[in-house]
């Protein structure tokens, strides 16, 4: 049998009992695995570490939006974009104390839908714009829903939030 000069070198580290080769096996590569949706495997101190670090990001950017309050005046967009990315944050952080498949049950079940969705969707919107979009009137008019959006969504999060916001919606509706 023939040996290569790699397989040479290979062989002379048996001395030490270190042997080469492939941690798994290929069963262990294509092995269906069950995926955690509610924790992702995390470890209760991992996610109270990841909440905490939405919460300081989340909490830096909204203060930085806040921060830049003045110049929306000019320029809507640089109230707007922090103020969406901060909450993100925010809506991003009770999935790690709750379990995002219970969070993401909780908050798109019923009337709490509808404002998930807006809240949500103008996030998505407000971000989109802020990198794509040069329009004055857009960046306004996201930056003002923006607002409302979150905070409908954090008074739909309230327990009862929903109905008094719904019936509160309808009410001015009717006039």
């Amino acid at each position: 049998m023939k040996y290569t000069e790699l397989e040479n070198a290979l062989n002379m580290n048996d001395s030490l009992d270190t042997k080469f080769s492939i941690p798994f096996t290929k069963n262990d590569l294509f092995k269906k695995r069950s995926i955690d949706l509610e924790h992702f495997n995390m470890t209760f101190s991992q996610r109270m570490l990841a909440f905490f670090f939405c919460l300081a990001i989340g909490m830096v950017t909204m203060a930085y939006s806040f921060f830049n309050i003045l110049g929306a005046v000019t320029s809507p967009i640089r109230f707007a974009l922090p103020y969406a990315i901060s909450n993100y944050f925010f809506f991003l952080m009770f999935g790690f104390i709750f379990g995002f498949k219970t969070y993401f049950k909780k908050v798109f079940r019923g009337k709490k839908r509808n404002y998930t969705v807006a809240f949500m969707a103008c996030t998505f919107l407000t971000i989109y714009a802020g990198y794509y979009v040069k329009s004055y009137f857009l960046h306004l008019f996201l930056c003002l829903g923006q607002i409302v959006t979150f905070v409908a969504f954090v008074i739909a999060l309230v327990p009862g939030g929903s109905d008094g916001l719904s019936s509160i919606i309808k009410l001015l509706l009717k006039r």
